[in-house]
């Protein structure tokens, strides 16, 4: 089953330097509504890099990790991609694999801890 999956990352606009925070993968089976996340489990790395920022903590924790249906997910595409923002969403780009196992397969390369 064929799948897509999105990139979120954080960073600086002016500089243009981004990390990688999360991932959600989802089938594009019509039926199948669900969303499959990971994120990084600490901010340590982002801390270094721009410095701590309690309102990317607070998304994190209270909006982009709640995100488990495909309708909320392109509701959250549409509000971090703001050229403004420092919270972007790569476009959904296609695999071969199902949302799970595109998951466990891409994980560790898109989210360095």
């Amino acid at each position: 089953m064929s799948s897509h999956y999105v990139v979120v990352q954080y960073g600086n606009m002016i500089s243009g330097e981004f990390l990688n925070v999360g991932i959600y993968t989802y089938d594009l089976d019509p039926d199948i509504k669900e969303v499959k996340s990971q994120f990084v489990s600490n901010l340590n790395r982002v801390q270094i890099i721009f410095g701590k920022d309690t309102i990317l903590e607070n998304a994190l924790d209270h909006w982009l990790k709640k995100i488990v249906t495909k309708d909320e997910l392109a509701d959250a595409l549409g509000k971090c991609n703001s050229p403004y923002s420092s919270l972007q969403m790569t476009p959904p780009r296609a695999s071969i694999l199902s949302a799970d196992d595109l998951l466990k397969s891409i994980a560790s390369d898109f989210l360095i801890e």
